[in-house]
This record gives C-alpha cells, structure tokens and sequence, in this order.
C-alpha cells in the first residue's frame, strides 16, 4: 500500500538544444522540457533566443540558469515565459522574493546532496535550506548529486535515503 505522504516523481528532460526535440521527449514520457540558458560551461546552452523557439513547442518548459544576477532574471523570464525556472547555484531567499513578485513562472531551486551520506548533520542542514527556500517563495526543489566542480547533470546518482 503506498503511503499517503509520499509525493509523485516527476521526470525532466535537460538540455533540450533544438525545438524539434520536445516533441519527443513527451512522447517518451517526460514531464518537463529543461533548457539550459546562458551558461557558458554546458554544452548544452543556448542563447535567449534559442530558448524562446524551444519554449513556444513545449507545454512544460523549464528554463535553468546558474548564478545569474536578479535584474537579468526578471528580464530574461519576462521575455521567453516559461513554465518554471530552476535555479542552480547561490541564491538568496531575497532575491527568490523579488523574481516571485516580478515574475509568473514557477520557482525551482535545485539542492545538491552527496552521493552518500553518513552525518545526521547534513540531512539536518538540507532539511532546513528546504525549509528556508519554501518559505521565501519556492514552489519546486530540485535535488541533484553533488559533483565536485559540476553543477549539474551528472547523470550521478544519489543516497535515495537522504532524496
């Protein structure tokens, strides 16, 4: 019998490069269309622009950013209105406030865990940023594997005890 707390598990596709792949990461069973903007470390980001043509195939995009300042943000959303944006990287429950009243796309924050966890303390310390980024607004966290010198997309699994 399944627990009445237990949450359904969503599945994103990311870096969708080219519009014509929407089509068939939905047909595979994809919730969620991830495209990765303006992050010169990726191989699959794409320019604003790229990003607006991907976004008008999709029903569910989700725009992902690292680090970008607040201002841009704004802009940036305003201009491609996606679904969701999934921030990755240091951001403040503050600025989270400011691009929630600015904005209408839902927020995602992405947490990242150790592959493996053996301190209680650091579940604690997750379980409190969660709560932190809840509080300021955050409809969606993210949790991806913690890579030493990747931010994301590893392909890495996590401890599903600590997820």
């Amino acid at each position: 019998m399944a627990s009445k707390n237990r949450r359904k598990t969503f599945i994103k596709i990311c870096g969708i490069t080219q519009a014509e792949d929407t089509a068939l990461i939905f047909n595979l069973g994809a919730d969620f269309a991830g495209v990765i903007v303006g992050i010169e470390a990726s191989p699959r980001s794409v320019a604003a622009k790229t990003a607006k043509n991907i976004i008008k195939t999709t029903p569910l995009p989700v725009v992902v950013l690292v680090d970008h300042i607040t201002p841009s943000i704004i802009d940036l959303m305003r201009e491609i209105t996606p679904h969701a944006l999934q921030m990755v990287g240091d951001c403040t429950p503050e600025e989270i406030l400011q691009i929630k009243s600015a904005t209408d796309c839902r927020l995602w924050k992405t947490l990242h865990i150790p592959p493996a966890v053996q301190n209680r303390e650091l579940v604690m310390q997750l379980s409190r940023k969660i709560e932190q980024y809840r509080e300021s607004g955050i409809d969606t966290i993210v949790l991806d594997t913690l890579v030493k010198g990747k931010k994301g997309g590893t392909g890495v699994l996590c401890d599903r005890e600590i997820a």
